[in-house]
């Protein structure tokens, strides 16, 4: 359920993204690995409810889908918080996972 909930934002955000400034997959695994990280707009966010261990799955079955290909790094990995970032096509996506408040934050910035 929760992956529906979560592949449906990233479909919602991919939609608004279609102005912003692209990159392949190879730049981006060059530019983060290099710590020059692409510039960012404004940040969307969404938030829906789901408990800590749906949500922890949600992100690594989503995340898992794209890691081969596009850079993506653990930001938090606590025992209450987890946060990872996806840097793809045309925006960076940060997805934390709160334990003491059940919520599932997408945020994503679009590339200048």
């Amino acid at each position: 359920m929760y992956k529906i909930i979560f592949l449906v934002m990233l479909i919602t955000f991919s939609l608004s993204a279609l102005a912003s400034k692209i990159y392949t997959p190879e730049q981006l695994n060059s530019m983060v690995n290099s710590g020059n990280y692409p510039s960012q707009d404004l940040v969307k966010s969404q938030t829906k409810t789901a408990s800590f261990a749906e949500c922890r799955l949600s992100v690594e079955s989503v995340l898992s889908a794209i890691r081969d290909n596009y850079p993506t790094k653990i930001l938090i990995d606590t025992a209450v918080l987890y946060t990872e970032k996806a840097w793809t096509n045309n925006a960076a996506m940060t997805v934390s996972c709160s334990k003491l408040d059940n919520k599932m934050v997408i945020t994503q910035a679009n590339y200048l």
